[in-house]
């Protein structure tokens, strides 16, 4: 059992924002890259996806919207 109350993360952004606590510099930066790259690769494998379908005269899957777009 945790001796502190409620969520540790914005407590800890608190403390970073505030300059109290330093931020690591693969904290953001990494999980934003590999994201992205998880997401293009998600990309190209509907492209080519939808590219068989349209060669093979079936009809084609759905465009997917971006995550932003969705919200």
């Amino acid at each position: 059992m945790s001796f502190m109350k409620g969520d540790l993360l914005p407590k800890t952004r608190k403390l970073m924002k505030g300059g109290i606590m330093a931020r690591s510099p693969m904290a953001g930066r990494c999980h934003q890259v590999e994201f992205e790259a998880a997401e293009k690769a998600e990309l190209e494998a509907l492209k080519a996806e939808r590219w068989h379908a349209i060669w093979e005269g079936r009809e084609p899957p759905p465009l997917k919207l971006t995550k932003i777009e969705d919200v």
